[in-house]
């Protein structure tokens, strides 16, 4: 079984190789979970440790606390991801989640009114789904709400704003205040970039600027790629 460890660009061992997995998560922190564990028979007793680049323990879990999805021993970052300094871990319904920074400390807590949609965030700004309604809204680090749950999904467009949908031909652009900055009678939209974006009318692309405005109509072939790098990019720290 192969082990893993991690170097620094002098070549320099900084974090021994006893590790059956080890991944990257953002923010200067790996997720780690030591060989020593498949002495355990019972993988859920397995102990995860959050390593700083250093090797330092940050925190730990056991694996059965928190759901993690793994893939041929990879775990996705999708489920547990630091960006911007913050963490999600939750348990394998998503109902039960907790928010903690790079220590492990305890930032906010589910109360069961909220399902966290942990791959869609910004900054300190998280989508929520209201267990009630199942609508989308936007909270932020403190659990406070900024956009009341209203749309039937949401997503990033930039660090500025977000696109609210309420059904297939009607999306809101908005900017963490609530402000409507412009509408459309489309179900959705791709992330801005470089001040473009691109919105989707009976097999057509239009490309609009941050107002709205149509720049420019082509015909639609193929797919696009809908995955935000840019917010997604996980935030190195200062020692990495």
């Amino acid at each position: 079984i192969p082990l893993y460890g991690a170097i620094n660009t002098k070549g320099e061992v900084v974090i021994e190789p006893k590790y059956v997995t080890l991944e990257y998560f953002g923010s200067g922190l790996y997720y780690a979970i030591d060989s020593q564990n498949e002495q355990l028979d019972n993988m859920d007793e397995w102990e995860v440790n959050i390593l700083e680049n250093t090797g330092r323990v940050m925190f730990s879990f056991k694996k059965k606390d928190y759901y993690i999805r793994n893939g041929n021993g990879i775990a996705s970052p999708f489920c547990f991801t630091f960006k911007d300094g913050y963490g999600v871990l939750s348990d394998y319904s998503g109902a039960n989640w907790v928010i903690v920074n790079r220590e492990g400390k305890e930032l906010l807590m589910s109360d069961g009114t909220k399902r966290l949609d942990k791959s869609c965030r910004s900054g300190k700004y998280f989508t929520f789904i209201d267990e009630e309604s199942r609508a989308y809204g936007i909270m932020d680090i403190n659990g406070k709400v900024i956009i009341p749950a209203k749309y039937s999904s949401i997503t990033w467009v930039d660090k500025e704003r977000f696109c609210g949908i309420k059904d297939r031909d009607s999306m809101e652009v908005c900017d963490y205040k609530g402000k409507i900055l412009f509408c459309q009678s489309y179900g959705g939209m791709i992330p801005f970039n470089k001040g473009y974006s691109c919105v989707f009318p009976q097999g057509l692309c239009e490309f609009v600027n941050t107002k709205g405005e149509t720049v420019k109509t082509k015909r639609m072939y193929g797919e696009f790629n809908y995955f935000d790098h840019e917010l997604l990019k996980p935030v190195v720290s200062d020692k990495h």
